[in-house]
């Protein structure tokens, strides 16, 4: 039985002006996670990060700055033994794996898996339509970049519905991840227009970037207006911060970065309110979002005729793979015997 993680150090004796503790005057982390820790959670539209926790609890008077490790420590630990569940923190690192194959399915297994497929061809082909190729035949295109990776998940979250990428830079848009981003958004420079069939060059493409603001944070804005020019996408890539802003402050109510005290973080506009970060993730995409194409796509590619092109292919195939084999033609000899 995994036990609760101490808090490392004297910071064990830290704590808020509310916090509830032990008679030895220690956090008590039990009622931590039950009377404060649950509720947050089950509020919350989308995750917050460890850093979003602990500007809610230090809001309250729950925690104060010294106690990041500490909380940051049994949140892994209360994860580890089912207190809750692992997605419920956004606490993503930019660890992956890389070329992450499937697994091995057997011979019946993938014939049986691929035939499901092809039954409900036109059903897939429908949802991915409504999922990742929902801006196919888009004037204009959205990205959003985020400062931090674990931030990132956060807003994929609330953006789930509109199948925008979300690109991260982990605080530094170094240039070699800059050139591969640029490349992939090189990539959505042209659209088909649905109308015509013909190719064009999209209206705009509009990378919507979230990040701290902080003197390096604001300094980012700079570097990546400077990279996309060098890597010729100025012309058509439109960068916009639309978090953190400093109108954003007052109306959240951010507090300070409570390690450095100095800036604000990305991470306590979720914290502090999410229903109002989902709208301003929406409202900067809504708008280039042109609902009609999209309706227009969905008519000219109805499931039932993705089935009747399956159909005629496979009859097509079971046609011509089981012709009668030939039967060998007799020499003269055979025929006199």
């Amino acid at each position: 039985m995994l036990k609760l993680a101490p808090t490392r150090g004297p910071r064990n004796n830290s704590g808020g002006p509310n916090a509830p503790r032990w008679s030895n005057g220690n956090i008590n982390w039990e009622r931590v996670l039950h009377e404060y820790l649950k509720p947050i959670i089950a509020s919350q539209i989308a995750p917050n990060t460890n850093r979003g926790f602990m500007y809610i609890l230090e809001s309250k008077g729950i925690l104060k700055k010294s106690d990041s490790d500490g909380l940051t420590d049994h949140l892994v630990r209360w994860r580890q033994i089912g207190e809750i569940d692992w997605d419920d923190v956004a606490d993503g690192s930019g660890r992956g794996i890389i070329n992450d194959f499937s697994a091995y399915e057997d011979r019946n297994t993938f014939v049986n898996d691929q035939i499901g497929f092809l039954v409900k061809c036109g059903e897939q082909y429908e949802i991915r339509l409504n999922g990742k190729w929902k801006w196919h035949g888009q004037p204009e295109y959205v990205m959003n970049m985020v400062e931090k990776h674990a931030v990132a998940g956060t807003v994929a979250a609330h953006t789930m519905r509109y199948y925008v990428k979300v690109a991260y830079n982990r605080g530094d848009s170094g240039w070699g991840y800059m050139e591969k981003l640029c490349r992939e958004l090189e990539k959505e420079r042209y659209y088909t227009d649905l109308h015509t069939g013909n190719e064009k060059e999209r209206d705009a493409i509009h990378l919507n970037y979230l990040g701290d603001d902080d003197k390096y944070g604001r300094h980012m804005d700079d570097l990546i207006k400077e990279q996309l020019e060098f890597f010729g996408l100025s012309d058509i890539v439109e960068f916009k911060r639309i978090a953190v802003v400093p109108s954003q402050i007052q109306e959240y109510g951010l507090p300070v970065d409570f390690e450095t005290g100095k800036g604000y973080e990305i991470d306590a506009l979720n914290a502090f309110n999410p229903q109002k970060f989902k709208k301003l993730l929406h409202d900067n995409i809504n708008p280039y979002f042109d609902l009609d194409i999209h309706r227009q796509l969905l008519h000219q590619n109805p499931a039932r005729l993705v089935d009747q092109m399956v159909r005629k292919k496979v009859k097509f195939l079971s046609e011509h793979s089981s012709k009668p084999e030939r039967k060998p033609k007799c020499s003269g000899r055979d025929r006199r015997s």
